[in-house]
């Protein structure tokens, strides 16, 4: 694998990077300051690495906003929820620790939404759901209030079987588990209804996620959009950035709707995009076998984006 930081200092050395990046947040967090406190720590060690001030504006490295983000992690949460038994799903060590992040980003900025008292104003459902965000069952609380350190979170099906072993049978399933779909469907509601509010996509980006087949899909492909948005705000002129890092199924679809004039796709975890002839070409005939082969393909891999003309 080749880290996307040992690419940004083998092109610019000492020089400050040009990238923007999938796992920082391209919104402006100033109203919702719990929430940006939460990302802070849980990218600590990517600003150091990616030379990133965590006290300053995030937004110009920005590689999609958070909302579409919270909300298709959240609905994933919720069927993997609403399947009971021990939360199979939720133990995985990626998924699982993903799911327990994002369930504690979602909470931090419910709380700062909760100090908006404005949210809550009328009879529409998204009204409703602000009016219960504020008032999110104590049940939820005081699960969310029990997280160590991220270092040791662990996952989200870890948490809810140290709580369901904490709780009585009948408190867990009978009061804790309803109040924790309740939050989690109220948050999708009022995640959902962001999608009008977003500035950076269009008309026709919005009606495709719209006409999703669910929300978990929509969300998905609300995603896709704002990397897209991202992506082509950074390649302006003014900006010029160089370098875009987003996970493989987001750089697909980005690469088959060519959504980013001049592009040049290349997967660092595994095997190349679109340029897997010319770098079988670069080893053909080296003379090297084995592990030396395995050693240069991973450096030829690293380096590729940077150099390959």
């Amino acid at each position: 694998m080749a880290p996307i930081d040992g690419v940004l200092k083998s092109v610019f050395g000492d020089r400050e990077f040009s990238f923007i990046h999938e796992a920082i947040p391209s919104d402006d967090l100033s109203a919702s300051p719990r929430l940006r406190d939460v990302l802070k720590t849980g990218l600590s060690e990517q600003f150091r690495s990616l030379r990133v001030d965590p006290e300053g504006d995030w937004r110009q490295f920005g590689g999609e906003s958070i909302y579409p983000k919270m909300g298709w992690a959240l609905s994933k949460i919720q069927g993997d929820i609403e399947e009971g038994g021990d939360f199979e799903d939720l133990h995985s060590p990626y998924w699982g620790a993903r799911a327990l992040e994002m369930l504690r980003l979602a909470w931090s900025h419910a709380l700062d939404l909760a100090d908006d008292e404005s949210l809550g104003a009328g009879e529409s459902r998204l009204a409703r759901a602000h009016q219960k965000l504020r008032g999110a069952s104590a049940a939820v609380a005081s699960f969310m209030g029990t997280f160590p350190s991220a270092a040791e979170l662990g996952t989200l099906g870890q948490r809810l079987l140290a709580w369901r072993d904490r709780l009585e049978a009948d408190a867990f399933e009978g009061v804790f588990l309803p109040a924790l779909k309740a939050f989690i469907e109220n948050f999708l509601v009022v995640m959902q209804a962001r999608l009008g509010a977003d500035g950076a996509l269009d008309d026709e980006a919005k009606n495709e996620v719209i006409g999703q087949p669910d929300r978990e899909s929509a969300f998905l492909r609300w995603r896709d959009w704002s990397i897209a948005a991202a992506a082509v705000q950074a390649q302006a002129p003014e900006r010029g950035v160089q370098f875009l890092s987003v996970g493989a199924s987001h750089a697909r679809w980005l690469q088959q709707r060519s959504l980013i004039p001049g592009a040049s796709y290349h997967y660092f975890t595994g095997g190349p995009l679109d340029h897997g002839t010319r770098l079988a070409s670069l080893l053909e005939g080296s003379g090297l076998s084995g592990a030396e082969t395995v050693r240069a393909r991973d450096v030829l891999e690293q380096l590729y984006e940077a150099f390959a003309a």
